[in-house]
């Protein structure tokens, strides 16, 4: 009997053992849900407080409620050093969602002065993650890697899954793609485990970025069409049409772009003013054959990506309006600005090109140094050997790069002083064609009036034909055709000139523009259509405004202002 009551004591102890465990396992699980972060304890209602603070934050709660949790906080705190520096830390959270961004700052910066690692190592790690650095570089990863581990070891997973998002978007930089997905669905499992849904849903916008740069547009394109199904987005109007935009960019679906010109409308926000938006519309109208639709949105889809400093937007903007003109029949505009976007995005490529080397040679440490934990740090002198080689490629990379930039601003230099002076010329063509066509249909006119004189034409007969040539003479298509080249050539000679004189009237700079290229009073008249003495005295007016000493030349003062 002894014997078995002996061989049933051992099963029950164990299942009894068993049972302990899978309570206590349940128990921490259900703890680390309802408090997934991990302050130190200073009673329950402080740690209910604090936890009400961090759901609020994380939770997109109103800021000025929040500021009262704040208060009664730093008012318990008054006797404690430790919880009055974690209320200055909230404090500075809910200055951030107030949009009070440098006074936050300054405060981080503070605690970080006060804020002792030793004693206090959450507030100074989660006041780490709050001022810590983005710039691409071994160290920032480093860095991040670390505060990493340490969210990990306290079982914090909403700190954890910030912390990941955050090196995620590193990787993303350095074109690690696949770690960067990995790190994104790590986080994105953490709060949802944790409760924070509504927190997890943007990171599938971050997964559906990464997949595009992999190449992988389709995938993208599907997760952010899911994306715009979600109940939560749905109620989030900036949140919805961020991800509307994203997904108007990779699809190029039209009904993306009607939905977003919907929510715009509703807001009471215009078109235009979504350089984006307005590109593809433009790009949509152009196939449509809308030439001056499409005109119009492009030339103010450009001016919001200068206003926006979209530079990526900028340059598919001059596209539009190079193809834009060109079909209008205005290939100098056209020219103008196609010339423009190869520039400018030559200029931009330049100023990526650093990063991207950069951003490529950091992903490439990167992964050195995953490599060398992996293998638990391999051999020294191999890789003093690959860091020699990586400095001396960095250094034939930036002399090359350096060359490659000089030779560049050199052949540009030679290409616009070349492009001026076809400029120029074309300007000069234009004035003589005027001139021409202006003294063949005076001396018509001064033939009819011979005719007229002989009898050889009646008098209404005569008017009949003189009055359009007259019109013509006045009207002529040929003066804009010069004035337009002009402002091609000097873009910003009327801006200057009215710093000097603000009270020019557009009379006033047309004339400036005929004398500042040299022509007479004679070719003046003839251009304007009208007497050598109107010249003088419209001459004498514009001195006047100027005010120009006497003696002194107003063509020398012109042609020093088109520089």
């Amino acid at each position: 009997m002894k014997t078995d009551r002996q061989k049933l004591i051992v099963p029950l102890l164990l299942t009894a053992f068993t049972a302990v465990i899978i309570l206590f396992d349940t128990g921490c699980r259900r703890e680390n849900r309802l408090y997934p972060f991990r302050w130190e304890s200073y009673g329950a209602e402080t740690d209910s407080l604090t936890l009400a603070l961090d759901r609020g934050l994380y939770g997109g709660e109103d800021p000025d409620s929040l500021s009262l949790l704040v208060d009664i906080l730093s008012k318990k705190g008054e006797k404690n050093e430790k919880l009055r520096d974690r209320a200055d830390y909230y404090r500075a959270l809910v200055m951030i969602r107030s949009d009070r961004g440098e006074v936050a700052e300054s405060l981080f910066y503070k605690l970080l002065e006060r804020v002792d690692s030793g004693s206090e190592p959450y507030l100074y790690n989660r006041l780490q993650f709050q001022t810590g650095s983005d710039e691409i570089s071994p160290e920032t990863y480093a860095v991040k890697f670390s505060r990493l581990e340490y969210f990990r070891k306290v079982g914090d997973p909403v700190m954890t899954a910030a912390t990941l998002i955050d090196l995620a978007n590193l990787l993303t930089k350095v074109k690690d793609t696949e770690s960067a997905i990995r790190a994104y669905k790590e986080a994105d499992t953490l709060l949802n485990t944790a409760g924070f849904h509504e927190l997890a849903i943007p990171i599938r916008k971050n997964i559906a970025e990464v997949l595009q740069l992999k190449g992988d547009s389709a995938g993208g394109v599907n997760i952010l069409k899911e994306l715009l199904k979600e109940p939560y987005i749905l109620s989030q109007p900036a949140l919805y049409y961020n991800i509307l935009n994203d997904y108007l960019i990779e699809s190029h679906d039209t009904l993306a772009a009607r939905e977003m010109i919907k929510i715009r409308e509703r807001e009471g926000l215009t078109l235009e003013s979504d350089c984006r938006l307005a590109a593809f519309l433009s790009e949509v109208e152009f196939d449509k054959g809308n030439y001056q639709e499409a005109l119009r949105l492009a030339r103010a889809g450009y001016r919001q990506t200068i206003i926006d400093e979209e530079e990526d937007v900028r340059a598919v903007s001059m596209h539009r309006l190079s193809d834009a003109f060109k079909a209008l029949g205005r290939p100098d505009s056209a020219y103008y600005y196609l010339s423009r976007e190869v520039t400018f995005v030559d200029s931009m490529d330049m100023a990526q090109k650093p990063m991207e080397i950069q951003a490529r040679e950091t992903g490439r440490i990167i992964q050195e140094k995953r490599m060398e934990k992996e293998l638990k740090h391999g051999k020294k002198i191999l890789w003093i050997t690959i860091l020699i080689c990586v400095i001396f490629l960095c250094v034939v990379i930036a002399a090359g790069v350096v060359v490659w930039r000089i030779n560049s601003l050199r052949l540009e230099k030679a290409k616009a002083s070349l492009e001026r002076e076809k400029a120029h010329r074309r300007l000069m063509a234009t004035q003589i064609l005027v001139e021409e066509k202006d003294a063949l249909l005076n001396s018509l006119n001064r033939d009819l009036r011979e005719l007229e004189e002989k009898g050889e034409i009646s008098s209404g007969a005569k008017g009949h034909i003189a009055t359009p040539i007259k019109t013509h003479i006045v009207q002529s298509p040929g003066r804009e055709a010069f004035l337009e080249t002009f402002s091609e050539l000097h873009p910003d000679f009327t801006e200057r000139l009215k710093s000097h004189a603000p009270d020019l009237t557009e009379t006033d700079i047309r004339l400036a523009k005929y004398i500042a290229v040299g022509l007479d009073n004679k070719q003046i008249a003839s251009t304007l259509g009208i007497r050598p003495e109107s010249v003088k005295q419209a001459r004498w007016r514009l001195r006047s405004k100027l005010r120009l000493p006497s003696g002194a030349s107003l063509e020398d003062y012109l042609k020093n202002i088109t520089g």
